[in-house]
């Protein structure tokens, strides 16, 4: 599945909405709890987007050694997901 935005917005909202349930934002005193829940929602968000992204960009280069029937190599430039 290619990355976008919509889908990462809605799993921000999902993780924000979970990790900030039960603690009162009149409080205060929560505002650092606050802040660490949204920073952790935001951060599992965006790791299960990007895990979600199946895809590699096609055409990176590749060094490779060996005969044909067992070749081995490493890419050369960085690769994109998709």
């Amino acid at each position: 599945m290619p990355l976008n935005a919509q889908t990462l917005k809605t799993l921000i909202r999902s993780k924000t909405d979970q990790h900030l349930s039960g603690i009162d934002p009149r409080d205060p005193n929560n505002a650092d709890a606050m802040a660490d829940a949204t920073a952790l929602a935001i951060a599992e968000a965006v790791v299960e987007h990007i895990k979600q992204a199946a895809q590699v960009a096609p055409g990176i280069p590749v060094a490779t050694a060996g005969s044909p029937s067992a070749q081995t190599g490493s890419t050369t430039a960085p690769g994109v997901i998709l």
